[in-house]
């Protein structure tokens, strides 16, 4: 089986995920200046706004991305474990109190971190999808959003980390989709999210059921806000309630979660981070993280 040492191997993703982001920036920022320069109507426009974020992703970003990646030899995958049915619908309800939970903890953090600046901190999911209509919503944030972050962060990952084991696949994967959103609203629950949904594709070996879940969790966190008040604190409760049952049933019961052993050792942490791709990319993304919270 062809490989890399560990090293060079996270020096290149980390290079692959830096010209992803410049790439997406550059380019969706260039078609929101111009784009309403020659067709006015456009200006303010929540479709424009929702495609323009994605089209930039789907046809700069995530090929440059690809191109870099499938240049790495893969690694031996792990056996593929059956996912259940059960262990779906565990993994579901866990992972709503880490949704409703983060999610407050970073209004906290953002509002915390305005009364420092002397500013509001703005969100920019708020003014990506904030006035969008709710069949805008649906196409993008529910449907092509975990389509294309599931092939990104889980499917083109896999036959190049899973090969490491359970712990290097899912912990990398769940933090490099948190820092992708270079957001202090959504990166805390991003990389609590990030876990389950590598979880998934890394003991199924696919991304389908991954997809699923962030279906799920896209379609929830975009439609309860659009809920009235009551009905919203009272779907917010049930669903808390839910996972707190399930993470006890996941905690109670040893192997829970199948989890099949990687056929490479495990890089150290200096291989994972000790490089010059992951540190560009962590201050890349870390640098436009503090611009955002900062404007």
């Amino acid at each position: 089986m062809p490989t890399v040492e560990p090293k060079r191997r996270f020096n290149r993703i980390g290079w692959g995920f830096v010209l992803m982001v410049i790439a997406q920036q550059g380019g969706g920022g260039v078609l929101y200046w111009a784009a309403p320069l020659l067709w006015p109507a456009l200006a303010g426009n929540s479709w424009f706004f929702l495609s323009v974020n994605f089209l930039a992703l789907c046809l700069l970003g995530l090929p440059l991305l690809a191109y870099i990646l499938l240049g790495l030899p893969d690694l031996e995958a792990p056996e593929k474990a059956r996912v259940r049915g059960g262990h779906f619908a565990l993994l579901a309800l866990v992972s709503m109190p880490a949704l409703f939970a983060l999610s407050a903890a970073s209004d906290w953090l953002g509002k915390t971190i305005g009364e420092l600046k002397g500013g509001e901190v703005q969100n920019p999911l708020d003014a990506l999808v904030g006035d969008a209509s709710p069949w805008a919503l649906l196409l993008f944030v529910v449907i092509i959003a975990p389509l294309a972050e599931e092939y990104i962060f889980r499917g083109l990952l896999y036959k190049k980390l899973a090969g490491y084991g359970a712990k290097t696949y899912i912990l990398v994967s769940a933090l490099l989709f948190a820092l992708y959103h270079a957001n202090l609203y959504q990166m805390f629950y991003a990389f609590a999210l990030g876990l389950p949904l590598a979880w998934l594709t890394y003991a199924s070996g696919n991304i389908r059921a991954s997809v699923a879940l962030h279906l799920l969790i896209n379609l929830i966190g975009s439609g309860l806000p659009l809920l009235p008040t009551t009905a919203y604190y009272a779907a917010a409760g049930l669903l808390c309630a839910g996972g707190v049952l399930a993470g006890v049933v996941l905690a109670s019961r040893r192997g829970a979660l199948p989890m099949p052993l990687g056929a490479c050792e495990a890089p150290r942490g200096r291989e994972v981070f000790g490089n010059a791709g992951m540190i560009a990319l962590l201050l890349v993304l870390g640098g436009l993280t503090v611009l955002v919270a900062m404007v």
